[in-house]
Order: structure tokens, then sequence, then C-alpha cells
């Protein structure tokens, strides 16, 4: 089966499904999936991602929700556990939460 992916698709890839570390995102690009007569599943392609995210979870203590940086690439050439993922994504901590509470604490105490 030929698939040409559109950015109207979301993607996913599941690293942990227990804990939820996974890759969303949107993107184009064409796979080949083939699954031959022994039931045996294979991946050929590759994916360019145009947006996305990376949820990093660390036994389930730890998340971190992480952009992925546009033109990052995702490729098969055979078994779809053995993808070359090639990205960069950028965490960045929200810290006026931080400021804002520390206003509201200080004007209590005013």
């Amino acid at each position: 089966m030929n698939l040409e992916l559109t950015e109207d698709a979301l993607m996913q890839i599941i690293f942990d499904e227990k804990i939820g570390d996974v890759i969303s995102g949107r993107g184009y690009g064409d796979l080949r999936l083939t699954i031959n007569p022994l039931g045996d599943f294979n991946m050929y392609g590759n994916c360019t991602l145009q947006r996305g995210t990376y949820l990093f979870t660390l036994q389930n203590i730890i998340n971190k929700k992480f952009e992925i940086e546009r033109g990052g690439t995702i490729s098969w050439s055979g078994n779809p556990y053995d993808a070359d993922i090639n990205m960069s994504a950028v965490y960045t901590q929200a810290r006026l939460r931080s400021i804002h509470l520390f206003r509201i604490l200080l004007t209590r105490h005013d």
C-alpha cells in the first residue's frame, strides 16, 4: 500500500504507551507499507515534519513537552521499529506563571 502524507493527518510515534512517551506531528511525505504472506509488516519512505510535539516522560514523574522544529525527518527502510529519526526540539519553561504567583503572594502580605 502506498500512502501520500499531507499536513491534514496527525501522525504519532509512541515510544512507551504506558507512560505516554509520544511524538505527534503533521507533515508530508510518501510511505509504502507491505505485509508478506507470513504477516511480516514493513515500512519504507520518509516523512518531513512541519510542526509537532514530543512529550518526554521520565518514569512517569517528569513530563516535559517539547516543540519539534520544522524540517525534522523520520525515515523507514523496512522494520517499522527501526526508524531513523532526525529532528530537533525545543523546551520552553513557562516562567510567567511563577512570576504571577509570586506577585499574588506579595500582594496578600502587604
